[in-house]
């Protein structure tokens, strides 16, 4: 074989290489981008847990006794759809909650039994405004992510 023939050959060869080393490369990026975008519309369908939770912000009451308490509650919805549909009601929310607030005193809520009963009833009264709204019940449980009871 002469020496153009094997530089032909080796240029060749060389081009190949390169070729093949650029369509692995994109294969390899195509798929990465493919299982972010998979990842991320998977999140989106579906939260992690299965379940849906609106966050309602703080809200400070007076109790029937005339302590006053903080509270900051998450509500657990029915439907992945129901953020969106409640996010205008946060005012009323928060009324709502300040309201069930005036119907308890420090001795109602003391305890995990008497927390549970003060979450119900944040949950019936909100429960009921949507129902004013017609608006399917949506809260399925209020979760206290801070409850502070002021001297």
């Amino acid at each position: 074989m002469s020496g153009s023939a094997s530089m032909t050959m080796t240029r060749k060869h060389k081009g190949s290489d390169w070729t093949l080393a650029i369509g692995i490369a994109l294969g390899a990026l195509l798929v990465a981008f493919g299982a972010w975008v998979f990842t991320e519309m998977s999140a989106m369908d579906k939260p992690r847990n299965g379940a849906v939770w609106l966050n309602v912000p703080k809200v400070i009451s007076q109790l029937a006794d005339g302590r006053m308490v903080s509270v900051k509650v998450n509500l657990q919805l029915r439907n992945k759809d129901d953020p969106s549909t409640l996010e205008g009601h946060q005012p009323a929310l928060k009324a709502m909650i300040e309201q069930v607030g005036t119907t308890v005193s420090r001795e109602d809520i003391k305890g995990a039994d008497g927390i549970q009963r003060y979450g119900r009833a944040i949950q019936h009264a909100i429960n009921g405004y949507l129902d004013d709204q017609q608006i399917d019940e949506r809260v399925k449980m209020v979760a206290f992510d801070e409850l502070v009871l002021m001297p």
